[in-house]
């Protein structure tokens, strides 16, 4: 049972992968989008710098023992570049949307586990 444990387990990661690559394929485009053309339009060299800040301020938190998020410091980076630009040159609609996911986003997560956690234990006497 072990070696079919094993198969289970490879061909449920491999499935995963698939449908990572399919969300990253279609809906990850939307983000790409958002961060790369409605905060701000990016040239290589402010994109570049964008990347730069990102890579440090990981790099630092990281040093630090700081979880963060690197899609949420891109978010701060190319902020910071359209604030290098001028104001004026940012989308504040878009970036009021990217701020309400972020509140969202946690305490939806923690109350999805506290549902899922309860129905697995009622399901599953865990």
């Amino acid at each position: 049972t072990s070696v079919l444990f094993e198969i289970q387990l490879d061909s449920c990661f491999i499935c995963r992968w698939y449908w990572y690559s399919f969300r990253s394929g279609t809906l990850g485009s939307r983000v790409i989008k958002t961060v790369g053309r409605k905060i701000t339009a990016l040239t290589p060299s402010l994109g570049f710098s964008a990347e730069m800040a990102t890579a440090s301020t990981v790099v630092a938190a990281s040093y630090l023992g700081f979880p963060i998020s690197t899609t949420h410091t891109l978010v701060g980076g190319v902020i910071g570049v359209g604030l290098a630009k001028g104001a004026e040159h940012l989308d504040f609609a878009s970036i009021k949307r990217i701020i309400a996911s972020w509140l969202v986003t946690i305490p939806a997560g923690a109350a999805f586990t506290v549902l899922f956690y309860v129905l697995l234990r009622i399901i599953f006497g865990v």
